[in-house]
């Protein structure tokens, strides 16, 4: 079984990002020239303009490495926890948490120990509102910009939760058989599967008796002959799989030899 994160997810991905910084570039214009509310050099607007343009940066990165859709979280996470405390009743907060949630999802967070994780989840959720019943600050972004925000995180939410479905149902009751990948060997098996059984690189290393360098060298290039690029990204992605080494038997000349 061949298993990768599929090319149209990477497309998409870069998609939403170059979408993203095009809208975090007409807040930070907003704010910066028609909000009737900006204060000039205020520590909130200094705050929120920082927020943004690391947000760019992260999202730069995105475009040019998809793959690794965690910083989505990193941001979503970063707003979400700043506008809960400090905006009452404003909705984004709360869709940006969840967006948080959905982008962790699909990069297979919930895979081991989910319940606890869902349980400090929901507890930081609940600690952040009761702040923000306390402390309120204005709202920095008008109706349209939130309404653009709103509609375009949600279509993000939908994306990463579609993305972590469909990973979770490959890779479910699933074969991964290394010989269909070309420099892959049967010796792999015992590290992909400590891999899988979550062991650190150096348990795997001594009980394998080679270095934890050898071992990490050689991990990174069947994360790249794999196509998931990383750990938690082979994990996401076969995390349900059993791991054999089956050459196949080319049907073809057997077929021709049973002729003759």
């Amino acid at each position: 079984m061949k298993k990768k994160l599929e090319k149209k997810y990477l497309t998409n991905i870069r998609i939403l990002s170059i979408l993203a910084i095009v809208l975090l570039v007409f807040v930070e214009l907003y704010n910066i020239f028609l909000s009737p509310n900006r204060v000039t050099f205020s520590p909130r607007s200094t705050v929120s303009d920082c927020e943004n343009i690391l947000s760019i940066v992260l999202f730069t990165i995105l475009i040019i490495y998809p793959q690794k859709i965690e910083f989505f979280s990193f941001i979503s996470f970063y707003y979400s926890i700043d506008i809960i405390v400090s905006e009452k009743n404003n909705p984004m907060g709360i869709i940006m948490y969840f967006l948080g949630i959905s982008v962790l999802y699909a990069r297979g967070f919930f895979i081991k120990k989910k319940s606890l994780k869902l349980i400090f989840i929901f507890i930081l959720l609940f600690v952040l509102i009761f702040i923000n019943t306390t402390f309120n600050k204005t709202q920095f972004c008008s109706f349209i910009l939130d309404t653009c925000a709103y509609i375009f995180l949600l279509t993000l939410i939908i994306f990463f939760v579609q993305f972590g479905y469909a990973n979770n149902e490959s890779s479910s009751h699933k074969v991964l058989n290394l010989a269909e990948f070309s420099g892959l060997k049967e010796e792999d098996i015992p590290l992909l599967q400590g891999v899988l059984d979550n062991k650190q690189y150096k348990l795997i290393a001594s009980e394998l008796k080679k270095t934890e360098g050898t071992i990490r060298n050689r991990l990174n290039r069947i994360y790249d002959i794999l196509q998931v690029w990383d750990k938690q990204g082979f994990i996401a992605c076969y995390y349900d799989c059993k791991i054999v080494f089956k050459e196949i038997k080319n049907e073809t000349s057997d077929s021709a030899i049973g002729n003759l």
